[in-house]
């Protein structure tokens, strides 16, 4: 079934085989290393992988963030679940980290996100719990349930921004973007201390999205995992962008007909430049996709499922490893 999902995508989208060396560098799939022709390169175990130009790495393994140096030392190790999402501030001086804890409400006891910034040295700068944060929603008469506080999927920090863009005040360098499944967006202060701005973005047949980030031309860009049609009763996924001054958001890609394309609760994209989207679906692999030509330009396969890790909901990003790999022949 995906075999001919995949020939059907590539059939009715247009995929230039011609156009396998368009990107240099490396695709990274939670620990593995592909080149952007589709070959396994390295494989380093755990979940989730940030690397280093040191030949350094960091890896969320079972229930344990750990820091590991090019000799395969370990220089220090947290207990941290680590899901989802493993992301470094800006300036790769800062590890925004997803954790999973227990807290007690009542008589209960319940799990929630802890989102965490931590230096390279393992010392936390900043933590909040979910139910700590989201608190503060109350002031704006929204309401949350439980289920809210173990719902968040992506948590990046904004990036710098191109000059002269006109963008709300929440909206500069070194706030924070969170995305919770059921809720919304949040745009937090960089000490995690403070919601400045919550979007809502509340799951349901238009939207289940994942990976929301803020791109260097000001943009909100994430991956649409449910959209409805017009009937209410197909589905279909799509990489979207949201502007800030029309408060609009629009499709920068769709598969046609849209319903090959749906990947209902994985998936994540990425801008490479203006002109090509990288995605992920949960099952088939990753995609580059050309934005002006509006075809597909390069497919790498089976990318979802790391060796060693069973999780199939990874984000595919593309990132030049050359420094790392040079300490890891």
């Amino acid at each position: 079934m995906l075999k001919s999902f995949t020939l059907a995508l590539f059939a009715l989208l247009g995929l230039d085989a011609r156009a396998q060396d368009y990107k240099s560098g490396h695709l990274i799939v939670g620990c593995s290393i592909l080149d952007m022709r589709g070959n396994h390169l390295k494989t380093f175990p755990g979940r989730v992988c940030q690397f280093f130009e040191n030949g350094s790495y960091i890896t969320g393994i079972r229930q344990t963030l750990r820091f590991v140096n090019k000799s395969d030392a370990v220089l220090w190790e947290l207990p941290t679940v680590a899901h989802h999402t493993l992301n470094l501030s800006a300036d790769k001086k800062r590890i925004l980290v997803l954790d999973r804890v227990d807290f007690k409400s009542g008589e209960k006891i319940l799990k929630e996100d802890l989102f965490r910034i931590l230096d390279r040295d393992g010392k936390t700068l900043a933590e909040s719990p979910a139910h700590v944060l989201m608190s503060q929603l109350k002031s704006l008469g929204i309401k949350y349930s439980d289920q809210d506080l173990t719902h968040f999927n992506s948590f990046y920090e904004i990036p710098e921004l191109g000059p002269g863009l006109e963008l709300p005040d929440y909206v500069k360098p070194g706030n924070l973007i969170l995305n919770a499944r059921f809720l919304g967006i949040f745009f937090v202060s960089g000490d995690l201390k403070k919601i400045l701005h919550f979007l809502p973005m509340k799951s349901s047949v238009k939207n289940n999205i994942h990976d929301v980030q803020v791109t260097s031309a000001g943009k909100l860009f994430y991956f649409n995992n449910r959209v409805a049609t017009e009937k209410g009763d197909e589905y279909f996924s799509s990489v979207e962008e949201f502007d800030f001054a029309s408060q609009k958001s629009q499709n920068l890609f769709e598969a046609s007909p849209r319903e090959i394309f749906f990947s209902p609760d994985g998936g994540g994209a990425q801008r490479l430049d203006k002109e090509h989207l990288l995605f992920s679906h949960q099952l088939t692999g990753s995609y580059v996709y050309s934005l002006k030509d509006k075809k597909i330009l390069m497919s790498i396969t089976k990318t979802h499922s790391p060796a060693g890790e069973s999780f199939p909901l990874q984000t595919a990003k593309a990132e030049n490893l050359t420094s790392f790999l040079k300490f890891r022949k």
